[in-house]
């Protein structure tokens, strides 16, 4: 099975433990991502030279706003190890592979759920789906 996987199916794996009680970005998430500790299951991925979430908030100072979730992803884009990625990659490849039925589920009620909403909103216009 060759399925691609994303950085955006990376940025979710890997927080899951970290933003677990954080909902949004913020100070709550930046205390939390301040302690190495709390992301101590993902640390092998990240490169040496981290750069602080609150650094990536503070760079942001003086611009316009970005959607709140976005700090997260360009947090954890910017510490990757490039050279960790083939093990990220095999891991997830893994994760995948075990949770496969789920994910066709979810894309099947996803699709139940617009159809729904089209013959409830929009009865008779076709839907386009892909």
């Amino acid at each position: 099975m060759n399925q691609t996987i994303s950085l955006f199916d990376l940025f979710t794996v890997a927080f899951l433990t970290i933003i677990k009680h954080c909902p949004a970005d913020g100070p709550a998430l930046a205390q939390r991502l301040a302690d190495p500790a709390l992301y101590a299951p993902i640390r092998r991925f990240l490169r040496r030279d981290l750069v602080s979430f609150q650094a990536i908030v503070d760079s942001r100072a003086g611009r316009p706003p970005i959607k709140d979730d976005w700090y997260r992803r360009i947090w954890l884009y910017r510490n990757l190890d490039p050279n960790a990625m083939p093990e990220l990659e095999r891991l997830l490849q893994e994760h995948l592979e075990r949770n496969i039925a789920l994910y066709k589920q979810k894309a099947t009620d996803a699709a139940a759920q617009a159809v729904k909403v089209r013959d409830t909103l929009f009865p008779g216009i076709p839907l386009v789906l892909g």
